[in-house]
């Protein structure tokens, strides 16, 4: 069985409820498990229950699931510690991770080739990072003061939003969840960035994904990588579609941010596509008709002003 997952809490799930209405239209088919803090979603109320406590059927051959998780870590950091919790209770062929502000545009039998080539990556929004940058040395220096051997060089830099890899691999995330406790402190890891890291010049500035980084550069396993197309961060997109940045497009005003130099983006446009259409429903028609000429508004505002 393969098995995807996703991390949210408060507001997130809008995000979430998008997601899995994407991955229902991809063609996905296995079971789903959204590791969650604080309250379900109040949309499962029109959801058809499963046979287990707190699961639900989305088709036939789609099952969410979702699982209670008590941890001070802020979520992104958390990530592969609960992939290693899935991978111990879970029986699965494969795992995929999805932020949950991604939307997935690709069909699902792409993603299963995929995977099936190596642990698979995309490359972030500020991709270039040649193997012999001084953070990447940094990087390497720990790796050597761990007693961990570098066994590939590497002159990207990749996003942690999405990540996905055969069972067979799994030792993989041990390795990830192993850096993130070692680079940063138990209390530093209850934060997505403390001041103390906020810097770019800092060699682990985002535990989670400079881990990732570092940990793809130690495993000895294959990997399969896509450029930032994959997420839509530059043009030719066809993978999915990653609504990076602090405002997302359940909570962005269109309308105003386009006057501000930022006009809707693909993910923006996609998210309120999947929002009309799938087995979840968060937002009723008419709220979706109003965000759709809030978009509308953006977009053509967006033609004439633009950040410089």
């Amino acid at each position: 069985m393969r098995i995807a997952c996703s991390l949210f809490e408060k507001h997130f799930h809008y995000g979430l409820a998008i997601l899995l209405n994407s991955l229902f239209h991809a063609g996905f088919k296995g079971k789903f498990i959204a590791g969650y803090r604080g309250s379900l979603p109040f949309w499962i109320k029109k959801l058809q229950p499963g046979a287990k406590k707190d699961s639900y059927f989305l088709s036939e051959n789609f099952t969410l699931e979702f699982m209670n998780l008590e941890t001070p870590y802020h979520f992104t950091h958390f990530k592969p510690s609960f992939f290693n919790k899935i991978l111990e209770e879970e029986t699965a062929e494969s795992l995929f991770y999805f932020d949950p502000d991604i939307i997935l545009k690709a069909h699902w039998a792409f993603m299963t080739d995929w995977v099936s080539n190596g642990i698979a990556v995309c490359q972030d929004v500020n991709s270039c990072m040649p193997s012999n940058h001084p953070i990447k040395c940094s990087w390497k220096n720990t790796a050597l003061k761990m007693g961990l051997k570098i066994n590939r060089e590497s002159d990207f830099f990749y996003n942690g939003g999405f990540v996905a890899l055969n069972s067979s691999q799994k030792d993989f995330f041990q390795l990830w969840e192993k850096l993130i406790k070692t680079v940063w402190t138990e209390d530093e890891l209850k934060f997505f960035s403390p001041p103390s890291r906020a810097s770019r010049l800092n060699s682990f500035c985002i535990a989670d994904q400079d881990a990732l980084n570092l940990a793809l550069m130690i495993t000895e396993h294959p990997i399969s990588t896509i450029g930032p197309e994959a997420m839509d961060f530059i043009h030719g997109g066809k993978i999915m579609s990653h609504a990076i940045g602090q405002a997302k497009p359940w909570t962005k005003n269109f309308f105003l941010a386009a006057i501000n130099g930022a006009p809707p983006t693909k993910a923006d446009k996609l998210f309120w596509e999947f929002a009309g259409k799938g087995p979840i429903k968060p937002f009723s028609q008419n709220q979706i008709r109003k965000k759709k000429l809030d978009l509308l508004a953006g977009k053509i505002i967006g033609r004439f002003i633009r950040r410089t």
